[in-house]
């Protein structure tokens, strides 16, 4: 995140810098947390995204389901 010194007002003209290895990350793992939401659907149709906290250099992924997961069903996820 970046900070603002002084005032804005309308028509003025500012400067964009992005950190674009951090930014890559957060696009690859923000893809992430849709395909991990699509996959689990898909094995699990009650399943409910309930979060996810998205960063860089990881992601995760809160959900609820009201089944008991068995191995063989959660290997196909992964």
């Amino acid at each position: 995140m970046g900070r603002l010194d002084g005032h804005l007002a309308v028509g003025d003209l500012v400067h964009l810098s992005l950190d674009t290895v951090r930014r890559a990350g957060l696009q690859r793992n923000h893809t992430g947390t849709h395909v991990l939401n699509y996959a689990l659907r898909r094995v699990r149709t009650e399943a409910d995204q309930k979060g996810s906290l998205v960063a860089p250099d990881r992601f995760r992924f809160d959900y609820s389901a009201n089944v008991s997961w068995l191995c063989s069903k959660f290997l196909k996820i992964t």
